[in-house]
């Protein structure tokens, strides 16, 4: 069997004598190379790399995988959908040498170790951002951590374990960073910030995002009758009456909105649910109306501790958010 290669981003081989030419490894440290992926392939093409001096470690894993959500699961090593390769070439690589469509001449495989047996540990994350002058915290990008359980090699003359009693990390994945705004839908005038509305729907929308009410409409006609209230009227948020913050490819109008679906060319990037409404607590729909000349009823609507949920994360608009104002009446 062929001497174990000196990887430069192995810190520590703790090797010990197996039979029919196998060494187990006991500890492996990939070190802080990082990882990365090509932005030409396709999902189908999909694949994770790091690189160091003339050697690349390769992850074969569905893209779907890598989502932008809370997860932590378990691929067993398969050969096929779920693959590690280990390379040595005969000079320095770089990224272009990882995603050209035609492998370059230069520099050369010298050496390829395929992984035949193990397991693949996939965190999925994020980072999280405070927001200023807010309680909220958002995401703030999100990360896809890997690290390998009991790997094995088949390295052409034999076989390599690393046979660690925990997870042997390979390094994390940085996907696209938050679209969110939070800033964007709070109205900072008492006396403004009219928003749009279509029957029992109310929302405002900038640019490429929207945040929308439904209401069903006993509840619609509770919250914006035609009459002065001496205290707010409040609901909850619940399966008839919802509310929704959305991101969109491009830019989004008001007949986009009220629209029963969405135009051709117009995709929803992130939707993040308001959570169920707990009395007296969060998920609080508040409307105080008053008088805005004979027949006009000026309606301004406060959330109280709404929570945005998507994909495990959450977010909290914060304790009172005046979002705007709607006109009934004459």
């Amino acid at each position: 069997m062929k001497k174990v290669l000196a990887l430069v981003f192995i810190a520590f081989f703790a090797l010990s004598s197996c039979e029919d030419g196998e060494i187990r490894v006991q500890s492996l440290d990939f070190g802080d190379a990082q990882v990365d992926a090509c932005d030409n392939r396709e999902d189908a093409d999909f694949f994770l790399y790091k690189v160091s001096g003339n050697q690349a470690m390769i992850v074969v894993i569905p893209k779907a995988e890598l989502i932008n959500g809370v997860s932590d699961e378990t691929f067993d090593i398969d050969g096929s959908t779920y693959k590690v390769i280990y390379r040595l070439y005969d000079g320095p690589v770089s990224a272009s040498t990882m995603c050209s469509s035609i492998p370059p001449s230069s520099p050369q495989v010298k050496e390829e170790w395929v992984a035949t047996g193990g397991v693949i540990r996939l965190v999925n994350g994020a980072n999280f951002l405070e927001v200023e002058g807010s309680t909220a915290v958002l995401p703030d990008g999100y990360t896809h951590t890997l690290s390998f359980e009991n790997i094995t090699f088949d390295t052409g003359d034999g076989t390599v374990t690393f046979d660690n009693e925990e997870a042997l990390a390979y390094g994390t994945y940085k996907t696209e960073e938050s679209n969110l705004e939070l800033s964007t839908f709070r109205c900072d005038n008492e006396n403004g910030c009219v928003l749009d509305r279509c029957n029992t729907r109310i929302f405002r929308s900038t640019q490429r995002q929207a945040l929308t009410l439904d209401f069903d409409q006993a509840t619609f006609d509770y919250l914006f009758a035609n009459e002065v209230t001496a205290e707010p009227k409040t609901a909850l948020i619940n399966g008839t009456n919802t509310i929704s913050y959305r991101v969109f490819n491009v830019g989004i109008s008001a007949d986009n909105l009220c629209a029963s679906t969405l135009p051709s060319g117009i995709t929803t990037l992130e939707t993040w649910a308001g959570n169920a409404g707990v009395d007296g607590v969060s998920g609080i729909i508040e409307v105080e109306t008053t008088t805005a000349g004979v027949g006009n009823y000026i309606h301004k609507i406060r959330l109280k501790n709404v929570i945005f949920s998507r994909n495990g994360f959450t977010f909290n608009f914060g304790p009172d958010y005046l979002i705007g104002q709607i006109v009934t009446g004459s």
